[in-house]
């Protein structure tokens, strides 16, 4: 992996786990032209949203602690703002580990329109020490139904024929399933077996219901379903403090694990980030600190338990 000095390959595959959370960096399309493409799908009022799915959401700030197995290698920051008629989940990592050195910076755009999440944009950069910059940018037009994007010397152009969500506003959906899931009933810790979605007792009936955990997402001008599977109820001890987390699992193609937490008390915000690679070290993030911003403190933040 990545911080073994003999294995530059290594290096390259940590990435993609700082590409789950990461942030910024300068583009070609600017906001204008988006919000002109866009402007029949942005809700203007999407900020507090109301009496709706999404009243959990709410701008903050986060700072994650990563780990490379037992060593700290570096942090992570991550906010969500709102300006322009856009929310903006960003985040950036720094990561120092011998003489290797990676910095990732990454965006997703979306908006909503009739209580449905629609992604704008997203970008990524990742540097890394003795490799090229990668750069990945994708575009939404919902207006002309059809997704661009760029990679490397590729770019394409897709359909855009149903909901579809970049790598990182799909955590986003995953916590307005798992959020609203909750106001009737607690969730049960499911079998293993369960790939897609997350059973839970309803107060009002007998019958179970299944909370979705399967998301389609637009990466590198591919498709890809993203299924997470139940692990069940985990305590976690955080630099943030002590909480239950509903634990999820996906497994890639490759045969890679990608595992992340969400804590019920934090509106089923992410205290643990890990990603593990067959035989390889685990490469984790780890909550430190989450403030929310100042400019919604007249937002009350539901924590219905």
């Amino acid at each position: 992996m990545i911080f073994k000095c003999n294995s530059h390959l290594n290096t390259y595959k940590t990435i993609v786990l700082l590409s789950v959370l990461s942030v910024f960096s300068l583009v070609s399309f600017s906001k204008n032209e988006i919000k002109k493409t866009n402007e029949d799908i942005i809700d203007t009022n999407a900020k507090l949203i109301p009496n709706n799915p999404w009243d959990f959401l709410t701008e903050y700030s986060a700072i994650y602690q990563v780990y490379y197995d037992d060593d700290l290698v570096g942090t992570a920051n991550e906010t969500l703002t709102f300006d322009n008629d856009l929310w903006k989940l960003e985040m950036s990592a720094r990561l120092k580990k011998f003489f290797f050195k990676i910095r990732s910076n990454e965006f997703s755009e979306f908006a909503f329109n009739n209580q449905v999440l629609y992604t704008q944009r997203f970008y990524s950069k990742t540097e890394i020490t003795f490799k090229k910059d990668k750069v990945i940018e994708q575009i939404f037009d919902w207006k002309n139904k059809v997704e661009t994007g760029l990679y490397k010397k590729r770019s394409w152009q897709i359909p855009l024929e149903q909901q579809v969500f970049d790598r990182m506003s799909h955590t986003i959906q995953l916590r307005q399933n798992l959020f609203n899931s909750k106001n009737s009933s607690p969730t049960k810790e499911s079998s293993p077996t369960n790939e897609s979605s997350l059973t839970k007792e309803s107060n009002s009936t007998n019958e179970s219901e299944t909370i979705p955990l399967e998301f389609l997402v637009s990466h590198k001008g591919k498709r890809e379903s993203y299924i997470y599977k139940s692990l069940g109820i985990e305590k976690l001890n955080t630099p943030f403090g002590d909480y239950d987390a509903v634990k999820l699992e996906r497994t890639k193609k490759n045969g890679d694990k990608f595992l992340i937490w969400l804590s019920p008390k934090l509106n089923y915000f992410p205290i643990k980030i890990s990603q593990k690679e067959e035989d390889k070290s685990e490469v984790s993030f780890l909550l430190k600190s989450l403030t929310y911003s100042k400019t919604n403190e007249a937002v009350e933040i539901p924590t219905k338990i």
